[in-house]
């Protein structure tokens, strides 16, 4: 049962620091890249990580994962070198 309790907590750090990265970067304190490089988000769909960056809706992030060649579903852990570039430049940049 101990080790039950321990395991629910660890799960509801990594949603919190999770939501916080998607605050953040929604709210524009950090940048798509630093977002994308967070461990917090390594579990986290990239589609849901460009979602939170205001002003980018299912289009415009569907465009960008259909032009660097990614699964819509994808963990951003996954991702590679240039897929993470391909996305930060057509969002961030």
């Amino acid at each position: 049962m101990e080790q039950h309790m321990l395991a629910l907590g660890k799960a509801k750090a990594v949603r919190s620091r999770k939501a916080r990265v998607l605050r953040e970067l929604r709210a524009g304190r950090i940048s798509l890249a630093e977002a994308l490089a967070d461990p917090a988000l390594a579990n986290a769909d990239v589609t849901e990580a460009m979602l939170a960056l205001p002003r980018v809706g299912r289009r415009t992030a569907a465009r960008v994962i259909d032009r660097a060649g990614i699964r819509t579903r994808k963990p951003v852990r996954e991702l590679t070198e240039r897929q993470l570039l391909l996305i930060v430049e057509a969002l961030d940049g």
